[in-house]
């Protein structure tokens, strides 16, 4: 072959080469143009959040910082908010424990405490045997204690009905005629009847023992105050009386000169806290006290104390 068409075939291999070369290696060139791009964007996104973090507003710890108040004062406002609903909850609950009472209802009382006692009425009395001389003014503390079948009516109302022990004691001096004309054989039995040997005579108590029923209505201004009225019936089942002179004293069944039943009434007031009551009674007998000469009233004053189950 000759020279020239040698040299004709080499220019031709060498023009195509170039041509191929700059076809691969444009791809090539492209990747790493879109790479650098990418890096561009990367870093012109991270100068911006430079200098967001620098002016404070960048969303992160800044922002937490800056908006520390206002959710220390939501979360405030929620606890608030949870704090009255508990409230509100249990007002509720409260509530309706109260308007439980509302519906009839029973429950069973049991108190104790003190009973004064006095009598109003002539002080003086004679009997073929005995001079009785009532205490002035005298007031004498028994005890009292019992239960008692509460009947709720209603959230206001309340009827009961119960069963009390009662001890009543009255001051009174007592002269046996007898005895006196045994001591004073000189004088007149006739003369002694007419004499004030009460005067000279020490004062007695008379023990008197009753079982009392009494049925009362209760109204309930409050929830833990209330005001009411009772009727008692006593049936009376022991009295006794000591007397005597001086250093000789006796016994006397003082029964018979009582009257077997006694009826009253009484004014009460009252306080409760939760199952416990503490009341207050003010009363006076209806019926005369003894089967002594004259009209005689008794008058009452009761403290007690109680657990209603």
């Amino acid at each position: 072959m000759k020279r020239p068409a040698i040299i004709v075939i080499l220019v031709s291999l060498a023009v195509v080469c170039s041509r191929a070369s700059s076809v691969y290696a444009s791809p090539v060139s492209g990747e790493k143009k879109g790479v650098s791009q990418i890096e561009y964007a990367a870093a012109d996104i991270k100068a911006k959040d430079e200098d967001k973090s620098d002016s404070g507003l960048q969303t992160g710890e800044g922002e937490a910082d800056w908006k520390g108040p206002e959710r220390e004062r939501n979360t405030n406002l929620d606890k608030k908010q949870d704090d009255d609903a508990g409230i509100i909850a249990r007002l509720k609950e409260y509530k309706s424990i109260r308007k439980k009472r509302d519906a009839f209802a029973f429950h069973m009382g049991f108190s104790i405490g003190a009973l004064g006692y006095g009598v109003l009425g002539p002080r003086y009395d004679v009997t073929e045997r005995y001079q009785f001389m009532y205490e002035k003014g005298s007031f004498n503390a028994g005890f009292r204690g019992g239960m008692e079948a509460l009947f709720f009516l209603s959230r206001r109302h309340c009827l009961s009905i119960g069963a009390f022990y009662e001890q009543k004691k009255i001051q009174i001096k007592i002269v046996d005629l007898a005895l006196m004309h045994f001591v004073a054989m000189s004088v007149p039995a006739e003369l002694l009847y007419f004499l004030p040997l009460y005067r000279f005579i020490d004062k007695s108590n008379v023990d008197t023992n009753y079982i009392t029923f009494p049925a009362a209505y209760r109204y309930y201004i409050l929830d833990e105050l209330y005001i009411g009225l009772s009727l008692d019936v006593g049936v009376l089942f022991q009295a006794k009386a000591n007397y005597g002179i001086t250093f000789y004293s006796m016994h006397m069944n003082f029964r018979k000169h009582l009257p077997p039943f006694d009826f009253g009434g009484r004014v009460l007031f009252g306080f409760t806290m939760n199952r416990v009551f503490i009341e207050l009674g003010l009363g006076a007998g209806f019926l005369d006290y003894d089967r002594l000469a004259g009209e005689r009233h008794t008058i009452s004053l009761t403290g007690m104390i109680g657990y209603k189950i």
